[in-house]
């Protein structure tokens, strides 16, 4: 059956209707995936990325003082931070050990030692710059390090510490990393998201329990290094440091300190 000419118009009318209706209608929104956090702070390990303290140099003087050879100075060294770890003290340690070499110790031996600790403790190139820089672009650059006191009080000595804030240093805040707890206090005392951190340190293993808690985190090796990283997560230093080297990183052969 034909329609009737006003039915095809009324038909066309209604058709046209539901196009208008069409085109007028909001567009679907679509659900755009969460931003990936913004970095607000760097956190750095001070042993093996800021500075290194030469453990060769130390031994030198300790084998000169007790007549002995480097290697048994290397092993003293490790002998006392066992010996520090278990809770002895650092003048107990030297009186025991001169006792048992037949040794008698200058009365300023502690004095001499912490000078010769001081003269060993080296910057890694670039890197005082490196944290300079990002302080200038508005970053947070806390400080979180396993060290003993006797070693802090050095590092203390020479403004290192000057540069960060926070400084949690593990002997002052009760935990050392890999440690849970270091991580826990350290975004306790930030009061920042896990996602908003960076944190830099030469052991992998400390890097692998920061990012079990949701910190991102780098391996150090050297300044050039860590520059690349940053640029990886959109940080663009204005300048690369004039000293950092691409060798693999200086911290491996450094004292734990």
């Amino acid at each position: 059956m034909l329609m009737k000419p006003y039915q095809l118009f009324t038909a066309f009318l209604i058709c046209l209707m539901g196009f208008s209706a069409a085109l007028q209608a909001e567009p679907a929104q679509v659900v755009e995936a969460p931003a990936t956090p913004k970095i607000q702070a760097i956190v750095f390990d001070f042993g093996g990325v800021i500075a290194k303290g030469d453990k060769a140099e130390i031994g030198e003087f300790i084998a000169k003082e007790f007549n002995i050879s480097q290697a048994e100075a290397m092993q003293v060294q490790d002998e006392l931070k066992l010996y520090l770890v278990n809770g002895g003290t650092e003048e107990n340690f030297w009186k025991e050990y001169a006792t048992e070499n037949g040794h008698q110790l200058p009365s300023d031996w502690l004095e001499q030692l912490d000078n010769t600790r001081l003269k060993a403790i080296k910057e890694i190139p670039g890197m005082v710059q490196v944290v300079k820089e990002l302080q200038q672009m508005g970053y947070q650059t806390p400080l979180l390090s396993n060290v003993r006191m006797s070693q802090a009080r050095l590092k203390r000595q020479l403004g290192y510490y000057d540069m960060f804030y926070p400084v949690l240093l593990s002997y002052e805040i009760g935990a050392d990393k890999p440690g849970v707890k270091a991580y826990e206090i350290l975004l306790e005392r930030l009061k920042m998201a896990p996602g908003t951190l960076l944190f830099v340190d030469n052991k992998a293993d400390n890097v692998a329990a920061a990012k079990m808690m949701g910190i991102d985190g780098v391996v150090f090796e050297n300044a050039k290094q860590l520059v690349e990283e940053l640029q990886k997560r959109g940080i663009h230093l204005k300048e690369t440091p004039a000293d950092a080297k691409a060798s693999k990183s200086e911290a491996n052969a450094d004292i734990d300190f």
